[in-house]
């Protein structure tokens, strides 16, 4: 194979609708990590070392907020959903025995 045809099939969108949703998320963040791994190697080449401090304290500001606003949420949906479902389940079961028929005498 070919260098490109590489890169192409690397970057389509077909093997990504593969995986499951959890290895997308960890493949996302782990592009993202190595997105700044890389910014941070350049700026450390063309600027110096206070550069790449630069880069790196930006990268741990972006996961400190990330962490600070998805993992609440993330725990808050783990206890709403199931929550939400189950009061859901209920109102369906209270209306449908309200609209069942009166016994006939």
């Amino acid at each position: 194979m070919r260098f490109g045809q590489i890169i192409r099939r690397f970057l389509s969108a077909a093997w990504l609708a593969e995986v499951p949703w959890p290895l997308r998320v960890v493949r996302g963040i782990l592009a993202f990590y190595l997105v700044f791994v890389l910014i941070a190697g350049v700026a450390w080449l063309g600027f110096g070392r206070n550069a790449e401090k630069q880069v790196v304290d930006l990268g741990e500001g972006l996961t400190e907020i990330a962490l600070t606003v998805f993992v609440p949420l993330f725990l808050f949906g783990l206890l709403a959903v199931p929550f939400h479902r189950w009061l859901g389940r209920k109102f369906v079961d209270s209306i449908s025995e309200q609209n069942r028929d009166p016994p006939k005498t």
